[in-house]
This record gives C-alpha cells, sequence and structure tokens, in this order.
C-alpha cells in the first residue's frame, strides 16, 4: 500500500498533509494514520494545544513533521498557519479538518 524507498525499507513521503484540529481525538488519529499508514508528513494544527499536538507528532513515523497553531475563525490566523505549513513541508499539502463549518465561520466569509 506504501511505496518503498529503493533498499531503505522506509516510506516515501508522498505528499504533505495539514490536519486541523490534530492536538487530540480525531485529529490526532487522522494524523497518525497519514503518517503512519500512508507514509505523508503531516502538519498538525492546534488552536490552544502546543504541548498536546507536540505529544502526537512525537507519536508519528517520518520525520519532517510539524506543529502549526492558530485559530480557524480568524481569517489571518489561517493564512498565516498555512503557509508556515506549505514552508515546512515543501510539498503539495491537502487540508484535513475536523471540525464542522460553524455558523460564525461562514457569516465571518461571507456565506451565511
Amino acid at each position: 500500500m506504501t511505496d518503498q524507498a529503493a533498499g531503505s525499507g522506509q516510506r516515501q513521503h508522498r505528499r504533505g498533509v495539514l490536519v486541523t484540529g490534530a492536538s487530540r481525538g480525531l485529529g490526532a488519529e487522522l494524523a497518525r494514520t497519514f503518517a503512519n499508514l500512508c507514509g505523508d508528513r503531516v502538519a498538525i494544527h492546534c488552536r490552544r494545544g502546543r504541548a498536546e499536538a507536540e505529544s502526537v507528532r512525537e507519536t508519528l513515523d517520518g520525520g519532517g513533521h510539524v506543529v502549526v497553531q492558530g485559530d480557524l475563525a480568524s481569517p489571518e490566523d489561517v493564512q498565516r498557519f498555512v503557509g508556515e505549513a506549505i514552508t515546512a513541508l515543501a510539498a503539495s499539502t491537502s487540508w484535513s479538518t475536523t471540525l464542522p463549518c460553524s455558523p460564525t465561520i461562514r457569516r465571518r466569509r461571507g456565506a451565511g
């Protein structure tokens, strides 16, 4: 299921993945799945729980994982931490969110 680097026995990192809400629960499990089963490099997003996010990072196989922090309700924070993730992962980055789009977020984006 995963690509193996020639002769090294290590997975190739195919993608960079940003998982929001990844400091615990479902987000943490998604981060582990992307890293440990798919061989991806993961940006672990947290709003406040940086220590928890760092703990999740330590459970991920491979290297190149990063913790990014910011509030999803703040367009400025989102722009900053997505930029940090893209820079750190230096890859085509996928976005995975574990949070539903709340009415507050939709209103701030002008969609509601």
